[in-house]
Formats: structure tokens, sequence, C-alpha cells
């Protein structure tokens, strides 16, 4: 069994988090939007009425999943980052960039796709799933 841990770091042994490949994006859960009731028109973007959002990735040829929660909001100049890299066996495998606001949860796929399932039966979200030939 591969062992998977993740390093909230930018830089460690020797390889930066910008040089690795992402993991597998695999779904995306969207809290649904409620802006036109609230507000008569979208305001997700940055309009300040922001939706949660989390990507599910995969770790490839691992058991795991990494889970990374947001939102809606766009970018801004000035935004901090965090990055994190994925070690498979203790060596750098994966990377990602988390912006300041967002975090991430790194499941074993079977406890994650209870979470999936939980969101695809709470009427307030929906997922989208990605598949890639």
């Amino acid at each position: 069994m591969k062992k998977v841990s993740v390093v909230p770091d930018f830089y460690i042994l020797g390889v930066n988090v910008e040089d690795l490949p992402e993991p597998k994006k695999v779904a995306v859960i969207s809290e649904v939007c409620d802006c036109y009731d609230k507000y008569g028109g979208i305001m997700h973007i940055n309009g300040g009425n922001y939706h949660s959002e989390i990507i599910v990735y995969e770790i490839p040829d691992t058991s795991y999943y990494l889970l990374k929660y947001g939102n809606t909001r766009e970018t801004f100049e000035g935004d901090e980052y965090n990055g994190i890299i994925i070690l498979i066996n203790g060596k750098p495998a994966y990377g990602l960039l988390i912006r300041n606001d967002e975090s991430y949860a790194l499941y074993h796929k079977k406890k994650a796709r209870k979470i999936l399932k939980s969101y695809e039966e709470d009427e307030n979200y929906y997922v989208v799933y990605h598949n890639e030939d």
C-alpha cells in the first residue's frame, strides 16, 4: 500500500509546488445559487454573495482523494496562496496552490465517496463529475 501525505509548503525536497502536476480533478460540489432570489441577478463572482465549492481530486495510483474547500469568489490582485505538495511514499508527486481563504483535506476513497453521496442527496448542492477520456 502506498503511503500518501500532504505537506503545506511551496518548496520541499528540492521541488517547487508549481513544477509538479495537479492531481486529477474528478468532481466539483457546488452550493445551489440563490442570487436571483436574493438580489435579482448573479452576485457570486465578486458581488459578495459567494457560494461554497468543493473540488475533488483523485490522487492517481493510490486510495486517496483530496478535497479542496473554497467558494465561487474570483481571485483578487494581492490574494495570497499556500502551496501543498502531495507525497507518495515520501516523494513529491503532485502539487496544488490553495488560496488563503481555502482549505483542504485528504480522505481515503471510501470516506470521500460517502461525502460525495451526502452532497448528491442534499438539495442545497449539486455535484458535477469530470470524466476525461
